[in-house]
């Protein structure tokens, strides 16, 4: 006769009760994803908006539209080392 073993947690999917450090692990994980999150989508409308200003741009430099896009480039292009600066630093 085969005896049973009774599962696991680990075979069930783990649904017995979380531990507090466990839940406290996940809601670091959890934060630092929103964090992420709105980190990201702060730094893109930073980068996108500019687009949409490009003529008031030009106008208060007064320099040409084309002339403003270059700046913008420029800026981008600035900003990458600064940011392989700014995380090898952190």
């Amino acid at each position: 006769m085969a005896t049973t073993v009774p599962p696991s947690s680990e075979s069930t999917g783990g649904t017995e009760a979380s531990s507090p450090s466990t839940a406290a692990t996940r809601r670091k994980a959890a934060l630092a994803l929103l964090a992420l999150s709105v980190g990201g989508f702060g730094i893109g409308l930073t980068e996108f908006v500019i687009a949409g200003l490009l003529t008031e741009v030009a106008g208060d430099l007064g320099v040409s539209i084309s002339q403003a896009g270059h700046l913008v480039g420029v800026y981008a292009l600035a900003v990458v080392p600064g940011a392989l600066v700014i995380t090898r630093v952190c």
